[in-house]
């Protein structure tokens, strides 16, 4: 009875890796779940004897089919018809069943590609006036290639895991079968959470987002920070490259922005140097060198609050 209580948590153990890694059954196709099922009651025992081979299997045919989606993205093209097919799309695909096979799978990625053309020519269509009163020199890609674009960034974030980060997804899973509060953090994970907890951390206060064009977008600054102080940064400038000191800048362009925040973090009282495209300038901007030194910054809007109100009894 125990082995076979064993086994049945093996194969959650499995499946709950593999939602872990493809949560919208994007990739995984109901053949490669089922070609792996005849080793998911093992999974757990290998596990145990300290093998994480089968996480690695997964993972392997994962980036396999990231390739795949890639080609896919890569021919993938839409007319105006295209956009007034009367097709139905399953937007949150959690609770769906896998795709049958490759040919399914490549008709769900033709479809939510279409889709998202369409909603960015949705929103295109939202914002003309806007853009009549507010004109601006940058060049602007088509809702195609925006698409795209986004798609091949979703891409290479997810080909620059480290193994750390496969293993850091396989252990999270075996954590969720004992106790969903409990999770497993690679080095880069605890980080994150020791600033989310500390409400602080050492580095120049801007918050960022990837711009559609691959480089590091400043989406806000932070009141007191040295980017705010430094007074040459401003929100929409890109950031292209950084250095640490005196030394060589490293291009950012098209970096997963975890890594883009990892150089521009360090201790306090060092120096960072910022290569950044001013936003006013557009199209026609020049790279400018901002140089500044990192502070302590003061996350005051992560900070829980409360307060007590006295209410009378009418």
């Amino acid at each position: 009875v125990k082995r076979q209580a064993t086994r049945e948590q093996s194969v959650r153990f499995f499946h709950e890796y593999l939602k872990r890694l493809d949560p919208q059954k994007m990739f995984f196709t109901g053949d490669h779940v089922n070609n792996w099922l005849p080793e998911a009651p093992e999974m757990l025992n290998q596990l145990v004897r300290g093998n994480p081979g089968m996480a690695f299997l997964i993972y392997n045919q994962y980036l396999t089919q990231l390739q795949k989606y890639e080609d896919f993205i890569n021919e993938f093209s839409v007319s105006a018809a295209d956009l007034k097919t009367n097709e139905v799309l399953t937007a949150d695909r959690k609770k769906a069943d896998w795709p049958e096979d490759h040919a399914a799978l490549r008709d769900m990625w033709r479809k939510k590609l279409t889709n998202d053309v369409i909603l960015l020519e949705i929103l295109e269509r939202i914002d003309a006036e806007k853009k009549k009163e507010n004109k601006t020199r940058w060049k602007k890609l088509s809702s195609l290639e925006q698409v795209k674009k986004r798609a091949r960034q979703f891409i290479t974030e997810e080909r620059n895991a480290t193994s750390v980060g496969v293993i850091e997804h396989y252990l999270n899973a075996l954590a969720s079968l004992y106790d969903p509060h409990t999770e497993y953090m690679a080095p880069e994970t605890e980080e994150d959470f020791n600033i989310n907890m500390s409400l602080s951390l050492f580095g120049l206060g801007a918050v960022l987002s990837t711009a559609d064009d691959g480089s590091t977008r400043i989406v806000k600054l932070i009141p007191g920070g040295p980017a705010m102080k430094n007074g040459n940064l401003h929100a929409d400038d890109r950031i292209i490259a950084v250095a640490q000191g005196n030394q060589e800048p490293v291009d950012v362009i098209d970096m997963p922005l975890k890594k883009v925040v990892s150089l521009i973090r360090g201790p306090a009282g060092s120096e960072v140097v910022l290569t950044v495209l001013d936003a006013k300038m557009g199209s026609n901007s020049a790279a400018k060198t901002v140089r500044m030194i990192r502070e302590e910054i003061e996350l005051k809007e992560s900070e829980a609050k409360s307060e007590v109100r006295m209410i009378k009894d009418s």
